[in-house]
């Protein structure tokens, strides 16, 4: 599951995008959407992540590489002590979250790999409520999925 966010400072609103490959790469299912009152570019990782968790969790995703291109994140979900920083309770959560996925790993990422995420998280944060997909990829990223089956040919 590659996850990333983006914020508009001016708004203070997060879009967050997910998207979930099979181990062949193939779409699975993908979702976005957006939260409001959020103040920094720390916290608006941790809710991107945060947001794409619960979701798999909720749809029974039992067996998850996860992929964020915040170093910050994976440096904090990575760390066996409490979090103390301002994110200390969306991180946590993730954890928990975590530990409720039968096989989890969590791993770093470059934006460049990240971009259905990261188009996916602009059209949330435009949008302005969660939307889902299962099976079938949304239209916004359907040349990177061709793109990207192209290129791993």
């Amino acid at each position: 599951m590659n996850l990333d966010g983006s914020w508009n400072a001016k708004r203070k609103v997060v879009g967050f995008g997910a998207v979930i490959r099979g181990n062949d790469g193939v779409f699975v299912a993908a979702h976005c959407g957006s939260f409001e009152h959020v103040f920094s570019p720390l916290q608006l990782e941790a809710m991107a992540v945060q947001a794409g968790l619960l979701w798999a969790v909720d749809r029974g995703f039992s067996f998850l590489l996860v992929e964020t291109d915040s170093l910050h994140i994976l440096e904090a979900l990575m760390d066996s002590c409490l979090n103390l920083s301002i994110i200390e309770q969306i991180v946590e959560d993730c954890k928990e979250l975590l530990a409720t996925i039968t096989e989890a790993t969590i791993s770093h990422t470059c934006s460049q790999v990240n971009v259905d995420a990261h188009r996916l998280n602009k059209n949330g944060l435009a949008l302005g409520h969660c939307s889902e997909w299962l099976d079938s990829p949304p239209s916004i990223i359907i040349d990177l999925l061709v793109e990207e089956s192209h290129s791993s040919l």
